[in-house]
């Protein structure tokens, strides 16, 4: 008990720190018909974006630089030695995870570009957050983009 007990009192310091305290971050928030806009080939065909996704770093890096931060000051040193990532398949099943503490597991919905989850948390003693997920190329790469606390990850495909 005292272990879980200080592990939960560690993900909620790592996470009080996190994106949703930082003002210019919130105010990048990208509507669904931007997102529908900017990524038109994959609205209509789903299996883009079906299949595991795991972090790019270095893209993620560079978008929050732009917005004056990074991936280590916002998502803590376990992002970076344990990634975070993704799952969608056709049936509607959804899973993330980010670090080693944050993660779940539900369903998700298409629509206009965006999914839309429902989940449920690995662990309780996290507070459940609203995630959106999209599709975007950059520089004629496809990313799936996590966003999670105001702060937006940089998935590709993985394994």
């Amino acid at each position: 008990m005292k272990k879980k007990v200080i592990l939960c009192v560690s993900i909620l310091m790592v996470l009080m720190t996190g994106c949703f305290e930082r003002e210019e971050i919130e105010n990048t928030e990208i509507t669904v018909s931007e997102s529908a806009m900017a990524t038109k080939e994959y609205v209509e065909d789903l299996s883009a974006i079906l299949g595991k996704w795991t972090l790019d770093g270095v893209k993620t890096q560079e978008e929050l630089e732009k917005v004056g931060t990074g991936l280590r000051e916002e998502f803590g040193t376990a992002v970076l030695e344990y990634g975070a990532g993704a799952e969608l398949r056709e049936d509607g099943y959804f899973s993330f995870h980010e670090g080693i503490s944050v993660g779940g597991e539900g369903t998700y919905s298409y629509e206009n570009g965006l999914v839309t989850v429902d989940y449920e948390l690995y662990v309780d003693c996290v507070e459940k957050m609203e995630i959106v997920l999209y599709p975007k190329v950059i520089d004629d790469k496809d990313y799936l983009v996590l966003k999670m606390y105001g702060c937006e990850l940089y998935l590709i495909r993985g394994e």
